[in-house]
């Protein structure tokens, strides 16, 4: 698969379980990237893992378009 560049890539690097979302660490530094329980199970992602590497689509929040969430997931091996 080639690396698409508007795709990023990063760590989960926050996990609530009781809630249903987190967050990854980007690569780049930037800031981190929200990600929600049914994105990752959309990308078939059941247990998510502390560190787990993640390939991902950047959007902006529709509330607030200056945050991102993370979209479009792949794990990354």
């Amino acid at each position: 698969m080639m690396f698409d560049d508007s795709r990023e890539r990063g760590n989960l690097m926050h996990w609530n379980v009781d809630r249903g979302f987190g967050f990854i660490a980007r690569d780049n530094g930037g800031e981190r990237i929200f990600v929600h329980v049914n994105t990752l199970q959309h990308a078939s992602i059941w247990a998510p893992q502390f560190g787990m590497r993640l390939e991902f689509q950047p959007v902006p929040e529709a509330r607030d378009p200056r945050r991102f969430r993370a979209v479009d997931l792949r794990i990354l091996a």
